[in-house]
């Protein structure tokens, strides 16, 4: 830990940059976006990511972005994080793939919205799991039967999924009626199968579907429905091949071999299919080869990479292929038209490698595209594939691996050079893959969720980490003058590790906190909260800390004997989604299956045995689950109404809180279902609550979900005090300003700011210029990295102008940016030339903008002005918060110190290289 202290103006801080932490990231293994519905669009927009990781949790990443811009500089950011597998046995998230529920009942020209897709994962074993995507636990576990499962792939029409087993066996499960129903086994094959994907799907004529004969719809029920029937599925082997099985018999009708090395076994690891049926694989051996689909013969053959291909991915125009693995370069195969030089060459096309790049340090373990191909051929009265247009979005690879970070490339196709594309993530103005800047996701931002990794307890001094199944707390010292330091003495400040603690829980943990003084500690996995009482048993004898935890046994009980029984099939669990404790430690709040938990832990702090015991739920709130507050549309999709007279995306439906939800309360000793937003399926999808935020007095509390709603509750009440007017986008931020605690401040993903007042139930007219001035075009809207989080100063670090707003200021802050804004300054507008400081990343820009008043809502906006200044020094931040008003407690995981945790990378020296 480094402490550096900073001057700006007149304002000095102390700045703990804390580098101890021992949080790791997990590796990425799988990586999918969510497909097209059937048939052909003719309009797309930005669709699902989902991240797996080795660790079995899943991340779900959602386009921030709103219709009417044509790119977002934050690209896809982390919605939330499922984690709901048992850990009895390490799993890992081997492959993952999406579905859509009801492909022909979704309405053409749309994306699939999340509650219209299903998600499915290998465990790493002989398990396929579905998941619930609004709850975040796993739906069904399905076992193979056939040993363990390498690839599992859905057919283009989400009619369909097969998987591939370690005995040499394919089996189809149907997705009809959103159901998971084995139907076929196909033939087995004397090897190990690696990789699978289906073909080109055939069309049938309604005629013909009526004509049909009875067996074949016994055999597939949809098959008389669906306009598209499969007809054939190829597999890559580790026997050096490659087959073909022919879908309604069963039966394998071609192999197709590969090289082999000293007569060893080539492993066949990727495979796909053109929209023209042409074949595409990649092996062990670093080769990508091309296959004729008829013939099953070799077309090309290419040494495009030095150790094994381990994935691909096939361009939406069907004339582009990007490969990746070992080697950590991806590489990119064209199509192009050439003259036959031979009568035994075609003059139709031929692919060639046009580029390589390395974008990664490790291994690439999966690779996707948006928009993913379609292999629907073009049929007489069926709408054709998506045509370029001037103002088109550039296609995006999503890529990752051992290095747990996801790298995003944009890439149009190479057929199309010359038409005008927009870069979507506004990296710059080049589109293409050779030229075109490439922009990594960090791995902090992938962790979403209401719980950070690492908090603070600002009283005690402490920093809590939550790792996988663990958790560490270190304490803090504070900085000494140096006219008390002692002679000889070198250094100041430090830390202390107080406790490292690891846990028995059946997954990964989802969340965490730590009262302001130190004294509780709440942590939860995917199916319980413990709560721990941390003892200081040094405390009275003036020596070191030494915490003693304590867990409270009784806990989970008392939560069961008050949380109302839940009607859906998931069982009943404790698991807690979002957590935090109130300022003064005596009230904990829990965010259990959409139910907003309030518990009083008065009188624990005794330390007493039976005052250990004496936490009890007050009352708990189920207002995230009704429907009102949310307007929700066809498949999903959140239709808002903007302020009349506003340009800003981020404008509420109105100004003021709905009157309704203010009047109406929910008893909170109901049991039963309530209102709530339907799935794809027809079932209650309650949303997940995913920020919870107490304001620094006490008296409010704020709870955010994932459908964009947001509730305040007055603590002192104990009672439903307003529901906000609701957003396009979900807020990832919850604030309350210290100094005016009933200011609600919300941060998004854009990187947009609004701020509520609690007491009134409105958006202040003051704020809108404030928060407008954050979004010019020398602003934080441009800023890669989506906001993670608002700091506020607990006190005035530079004058005693107390709460009139002059000096004060926040710090909005992401992985690697800060943004220092100060609120109703006096000072006059210019704009400064940006300060270059010399140094690795040590260089940060200054501007000043014209806004409204901080806290003097009464003064004209025109007389006063704000101002701020980005900092871009730190990076891979996981925490930036205030310990006093002149002490800032930064918390780094740098990448560097990540990649020394990972083994040496692959490399080959090249002859002459010295």
């Amino acid at each position: 830990m480094a402490i550096a202290p900073t001057t700006d103006g007149g304002t000095v801080l102390t700045v703990h940059r804390c580098r101890f932490v021992d949080w790791t990231p997990s590796p990425i293994t799988a990586i999918a976006f969510s497909p097209l519905a059937p048939p052909n669009l003719t309009k797309f927009k930005f669709g699902t990511l989902a991240v797996g990781h080795a660790n079995g949790t899943i991340e779900l990443c959602e386009w921030p972005g709103v219709e009417s811009s044509k790119f977002s500089p934050q690209a896809w950011t982390a919605r939330r994080v499922d984690e709901g597998i048992r850990r009895p046995d390490p799993i890992k998230s081997g492959v993952t793939s999406f579905s859509i529920r009801n492909p022909y009942a979704y309405p053409t020209g749309a994306v699939p919205a999340l509650a219209d897709l299903r998600l499915f994962t290998t465990s790493g074993g002989n398990d396929l799991l579905e998941w619930d995507i609004p709850s975040g636990m796993v739906k069904s576990i399905t076992d193979s039967e056939a040993g363990s499962i390498w690839s599992i792939s859905v057919n283009p029409i989400s009619t369909a999924l097969a998987i591939a087993c370690d005995d040499g066996s394919i089996r189809i499960f149907s997705l009809v009626g959103d159901e998971l129903t084995p139907i076929r086994r196909l033939n087995r094959a004397k090897s190990r199968i690696l990789s699978l994907a289906w073909g080109v799907p055939a069309y049938v004529p309604p005629k013909a579907r009526e004509g049909s004969d009875s067996q074949d719809s016994d055999d597939d029920d949809e098959a008389g429905a669906d306009p598209w029937r499969d007809i054939t599925l190829f597999a890559g082997c580790a026997d050096s091949s490659i087959r073909k099985w022919d879908i309604m018999t069963g039966r394998i009708m071609e192999r197709m071999t590969t090289d082999k090395v000293r007569g060893e076994q080539t492993l066949v690891w990727t495979i796909g299919v053109m929209p023209d049926g042409t074949i595409v694989s990649g092996d062990s051996l670093g080769s990508v080869k091309f296959w004729d689909p008829l013939t099953c013969t070799q077309l090309h053959s290419y040494q495009g990479h030095g150790a094994d291909v381990l994935c691909l991915a096939i361009g939406p125009d069907g004339k582009s292929v990007y490969t990746s693995g070992v080697d950590q370069r991806i590489s990119e195969f064209s199509m192009v038209q050439i003259a036959a030089s031979s009568e035994y060459e075609s003059s139709a096309g031929r692919w060639i490698h046009t580029r390589s790049r390395r974008v990664h340090t490790h291994d690439v373990r999966s690779i996707s595209i948006w928009p993913p191909v379609q292999l629907f051929p073009k049929i007489k009265g069926i709408p054709s594939k998506p045509v370029p247009s001037s103002d088109a979005d550039a296609p995006v690879i999503a890529s990752g691996g051992l290095d747990m970070s996801v790298v995003l490339t944009p890439c149009i196709p190479p057929a199309a050079l010359g038409t005008t594309y927009y870069n979507p993530i506004g990296a710059g103005p080049a589109s293409s893959f050779e030229d075109a800047y490439y922009r990594r996701i960090s791995y902090g931002q992938l962790t979403a969720g209401g719980s950070r990794i690492v908090q603070l307890a600002r009283q005690a001094r402490y920093l809590l980490c939550r790792r996988e199944t663990g958790i560490s707390i270190w304490y803090v010292r504070p900085q000494v003058a140096k006219s008390d330091l002692s002679p000889g003495s070198s250094s100041s400040g430090g830390w202390d590790k107080l406790l490292d603690m690891e846990l028995k829980v059946e997954s990964t943990l989802v969340s965490s906190a730590i009262s302001d003084d130190g004294t509780w500690l709440a942590v939860s996995d995917a199916y319980e909260t413990k709560l721990f009482h941390l003892i200081n048993e040094a405390q009275s004898m003036g020596g070191p800390i030494q915490l003693r935890p304590v867990r409270i046994k009784t806990f989970s009980d008392i939560l069961r004997s008050r949380i109302p029984s839940s009607s859906t099939s998931l069982p009943l669990s404790t698991a807690a989604s979002a957590l935090q404790f109130t300022p003064d430690s005596t009230k904990l709040i829990l965010a259990i299956a959409s139910l907003v938990v309030i518990t009083d832990l008065h009188g624990a702090n005794s330390g007493s045995k039976d005052a250990m015991h004496s936490a009890r739920v007050i009352r708990h709130f189920s207002h995230h689950r009704l429907s009102r507050g949310a307007a929700l549309s066809r498949g999903g999709v959140r239709v808002i109404k903007p302020l009349p007279g506003t340009a800003n995306t981020q404008s509420p439906e109105s100004d003021s809180a709905d009157e309704d939800d203010q009047s109406r309360e929910v008893d909170a000793e109901v049991d039963g279902v309530e209102e709530g937003a339907t799935d794809g399926s027809g079932g209650i999808a309650w949303p997940v609550i995913s920020h919870v935020a107490v304001s620094p007095d006490g008296q409010w509390l704020a709870t955010s979900d994932l459908h964009g709603r947001t509730h305040v509750f007055n603590l002192d009440a104990v009672q439903h005090h307003c529901t906000l007017p609701t957003f396009p986008l979900a807020p990832t931020v919850l604030a309350f300003d210290p100094a005016s605690p009933h200011y609600l401040h919300l941060g998004f993903p854009d990187n947009t700011l609004q701020i509520f007042n609690v007491e009134s139930r409105e958006y202040p007219a003051w704020s809108r210029p404030l928060c407008a001035s954050l979004q010019q075009p020398t602003g934080i809207g441009h800023l890669r990295e989506p906001l993670a989080g608002i700091a506020f100063v607990t006190g005035d670090t530079h004058s005693s102008q107390g709460d009139t707003g002059a000096g004060r200021f926040l710090v909005l802050w992401s992985a690697n940016w800060l943004c220092k804004f100060e609120l109703g300054t006096n000072e006059g507008s210019h704009n400064s030339a940006p300060h270059h400081h010399t140094g690795h990343r040590k260089q940060y820009r200054k501007r000043k903008h014209h806004g409204g008043p901080g806290d003097g809502a009464g003064k004209d906006a025109d007389t006063k002005r704000f101002s701020f200044k980005v900092v871009m020094k730190y990076r891979d931040m996981l925490l930036v918060d205030f310990l006093s008003a002149g002490e800032m407690v930064v918390v780094e995981r740098p990448l560097i110190d990540v990649l020394h945790t990972l083994p040496p990378a692959y490399f080959k020296a090249r002859y002459g290289s010295g």
